[in-house]
């Protein structure tokens, strides 16, 4: 469940404005294999998030109870949210620089 070396180096790296000087020398493959990196990654991510949250929602004491529940499905949605707004600001440099080389990415224009 760890990232890849190539993704761990990314995430060091820690600001958005970074990535640019960053990802401009990289080969495009390297680009584009960051991005599988990232949807892998981002995929385990979830999944554990959701294995933790079925371990405890749906204990009697979490289910039954209202506010509890509430709170699991928050800290669940925020946890989720969180992976997905790194992963996507490491995708949107990354597809920029694809782009600015003719290279044609699923959701990029």
């Amino acid at each position: 469940m760890q990232p890849s070396e190539r993704l761990q180096k990314v995430l060091k790296i820690g600001d958005t404005m970074a990535l640019f000087p960053e990802f401009k020398d990289w080969t495009t493959e390297e680009l584009q294999a960051l991005l599988t990196d990232v949807e892998q990654f981002a995929e385990q991510q979830y999944k554990a998030i959701d294995d933790a949250w079925n371990k405890v929602a749906f204990k009697p004491e979490k289910f039954f109870n209202p506010k509890a529940a509430h709170s699991l499905d928050k800290l669940r949605d925020e946890r989720r949210l969180a992976v997905t707004a790194v992963m996507s600001e490491i995708c949107s440099v990354a597809i920029f620089y694809l782009n600015e080389r003719g290279v044609k990415t699923e959701g990029g224009e």
